[in-house]
């Protein structure tokens, strides 16, 4: 579940004043990672993992724990440094397998590590959910460093504009080697260099059929971004937390009718451009959304460039589960030209 970030940033800035010295918590995670990658080296995507800067934060070695409990991975002090233990169960794909160790290396940032063994600067037990927020975050910039997106993002066109699809997004997934839903979330959230909405939807009944669009397939709205400016006016369900899991908000009506003929309308991995009215977002799976839009587009029609992807025959069983769904609909709808709504 997505904690509300402006609240955690406000507990995490009055409890770390040490340790942020005198900077809001997202200027200090940008400005710390930028100048580890520097001091390595690095000034262009894709980060590297190199010797220099895992020195530069006493990472000794990296290892994967077959026997591990399924979590991302786990940040060990050695007599000779840290030791980073992925869990293989999130590794089957690069660029969640780079997110795992961006975030243990963010977890050695807590450290002094001036002495060894290295001492704690924050007094946090270990899981609190306000620290793992601050290292997935920071990972996210470590991975995606502000000024290196906001140069490469102006090589392409912004959502909305014209030449614009979610291609964009792909490639700048490949030009970074990090899931696309985390640029994007650096696009939109965190830098504010896109004026948009991104949702996905996922099929949460794996059976055959649905897996490939068949009647049987439930939809639920499994991950979403907004600008940050935004979240004030514009509510969107992040699910809840059940003893199973989480549970994501399930589409219904006009909303899952228009996903299916999205999946049924396009191949494996395709790129598509439409219209809809804001009524197909105007329900309760995507909160206030429709509601929204039809504020800010009174024309009564709404740009959409959506995403399809759909796994190959048999691929989910060949293959650990991942924070990747294995059928999903992405969809980005542009607010450029929007008026400002703020009630």
């Amino acid at each position: 579940m997505r904690l509300r970030d402006s609240a955690t940033a406000v507990r995490l800035e009055s409890a770390l004043p040490h340790l942020l010295g005198g900077l809001r918590v997202r200027d200090w995670a940008e400005r710390t990672v930028f100048e580890l990658l520097r001091r390595a080296g690095q000034s262009s995507p894709p980060a590297r993992f190199s010797d220099e800067l895992l020195r530069a934060r006493k990472v000794t070695r990296v290892t994967y724990d077959t026997a591990a409990p399924p979590i991302w991975g786990r940040l060990l002090i050695r007599n000779d440094g840290f030791e980073i233990s992925l869990s293989p169960v999130h590794g089957d794909r690069e660029p969640w397998r780079r997110f795992a160790l961006a975030h243990e290396i963010s977890h050695t940032l807590l450290y002094d590590i001036t002495t060894w063994p290295p001492r704690a600067l924050t007094h946090y037990e270990a899981g609190n959910r306000d620290l793992e927020w601050l290292c997935g975050y920071v990972a996210k910039c470590l991975l995606v460093p502000g000024p290196w997106l906001l140069q490469i993002s102006k090589a392409y066109p912004q959502a909305g504009f014209p030449g614009f699809s979610f291609a964009v997004l792909s490639q700048l997934e490949r030009d970074f080697r990090v899931p696309w839903p985390l640029v994007a979330e650096r696009l939109v959230e965190h830098l504010g260099l896109w004026d948009c909405v991104v949702l996905r939807f996922a099929a949460s009944d794996r059976s055959p059929a649905s897996l490939h669009g068949g009647a049987t397939c439930e939809w639920r709205l499994n991950w979403h971004t907004v600008p940050d400016e935004l979240r004030d006016v514009l509510f969107i369900p992040v699910g809840r937390r059940e003893p199973t899991g989480m549970r994501f908000p399930r589409t219904r009506g006009i909303l899952t009718r228009f996903i299916e003929s999205s999946i049924a309308g396009h191949s494996n991995d395709s790129y598509f451009q439409t219209t809809v009215r804001p009524v197909t977002f105007n329900v309760s799976t995507t909160g206030n959304l429709g509601k929204f839009l039809a504020k800010s587009f009174r024309a009564g029609e709404v740009p959409v460039y959506g995403f399809v992807h759909r796994p190959a025959e048999g691929s989910l069983f060949d293959r650990p589960e991942t924070n990747s769904p294995a059928l999903y609909v992405a969809l980005c709808i542009p607010l450029a030209g929007r008026p400002n709504v703020t009630t």
